[in-house]
């Protein structure tokens, strides 16, 4: 344990050794080491987060060689393997202010690894649902219910109060397919202008009935250009009010975080349905083949191969939150990758 504490010190996760020693919590365990219905998985402290464990793949780059092995890394955005700030620092801001969740019905949309859903749920939410266009980040997200003691149910199953649901939907069928929420959270969806009407419009007709809120954390000063601009306009024109406030960034995080209220009225709970029926883009960043209306999961799925539980130690660069978020230049370089491996492989 010492040692791998060390090797994530190295890689800049700070604290740990205090953290391991406060909390007694166990290492990293390797829970599977990937085939071709799941890629490699691994059970993380979570650390900084207010969840006790994570499961995820090990890094990026390990979802993204799965992938490639298997030849479906033309359509996958590895991103959604990492937790990062703004979803993390999202969770800190739930748990934190248990009395905004307690008892309401919370949907995340783009929710990847579903940790600020997954705190919700903990901090006493009535029933939370978690959405993304990827159906491997959703059996990450359950899974991580599972162990984190949280109920789980399918989509549309009676349940006890703080139940987990997942489904893999685009935002435009979120509203359809779930009903209605109280809450609506979003950790850095705000990274493509086309998205931003769909994720607006899925909100606006979640909340539609409760005339609730949608709360988004993003970096402060933008993931991608043009979007909080679009924000503003497509919030405005669905007589919406947007409010922001910064948001403290996780420990060891130095990017500037923002939490964005946006507040729809009577006005926008009629007109932000029909943006909902628009083409998603959303997802949270997370494709992927095999996304379907209505398509919930939970961990009770049937397994394709067992996943023992191993003393082996999980590859260091594996901390339940990321540094930071892979940028175009980041997405650019392993788009080169894939296609340097393409052509070497064509030569062969």
């Amino acid at each position: 344990l010492e040692v791998e504490v060390r090797a994530l010190e190295a890689l800049g996760v700070h604290m740990l050794s205090l953290h391991f020693a406060s909390t007694a919590l166990s290492p990293p365990r390797v829970l599977h080491s990937g085939d071709r219905h799941l890629p490699p998985l691994v059970d993380v402290p979570g650390v900084g987060l207010p969840l006790p464990r994570v499961i995820k793949p090990p890094d990026a780059e390990a979802l993204w060689e799965w992938a490639r092995e298997l030849g479906r890394e033309e359509d996958l955005d590895p991103s959604w393997a990492s937790v990062w700030p703004a979803a993390a620092a999202l969770a800190a801001h739930v748990a934190a202010k248990p009395d905004s969740v307690r008892g309401a019905r919370v949907v995340e949309l783009g929710a990847g690894l579903g940790v600020a859903g997954l705190s919700a749920a903990a901090a006493g939410a009535g029933r939370v649902t978690l959405v993304d266009r990827e159906p491997l980040a959703l059996h990450c997200a359950m899974a991580t219910a599972e162990v984190c003691g949280l109920a789980t149910a399918a989509v549309g199953e009676e349940a006890p109060p703080g139940a987990v649901s997942a489904s893999c939907c685009d935002w435009a069928e979120a509203a359809q397919l779930l009903g209605g929420a109280d809450l609506v959270l979003g950790a850095e969806v705000l990274y493509d202008p086309s998205a931003v009407e769909p994720l607006l419009g899925a909100a606006a007709a979640l909340l539609s009935g409760s005339r609730g809120t949608l709360l988004l954390a993003e970096p402060a000063a933008g993931r991608a250009v043009g979007c909080r601009g679009r924000l503003e306009e497509a919030a405005s024109a669905a007589g919406a009010s947007v409010a922001s406030e910064p948001l403290p960034s996780p420990a060891g995080g130095s990017e500037p975080l923002e939490l964005l209220s946006i507040r729809f009225g009577a006005h926008a709970a009629r007109s932000g349905g029909g943006g909902g029926g628009g083409s998603g883009g959303g997802g949270g960043g997370s494709g992927g083949e095999g996304a379907a209306a209505g398509w919930s999961a939970t961990t009770r799925l049937p397994q394709p191969t067992p996943l023992p539980r191993t003393d082996a130690a999980a590859p260091p660069a594996a901390p339940a939150v990321a540094r930071g978020k892979p940028g175009p230049k980041e997405l650019l370089r392993l788009a080169k990758r894939a296609k340097k491996t393409q052509d070497e492989e064509e030569e062969e």
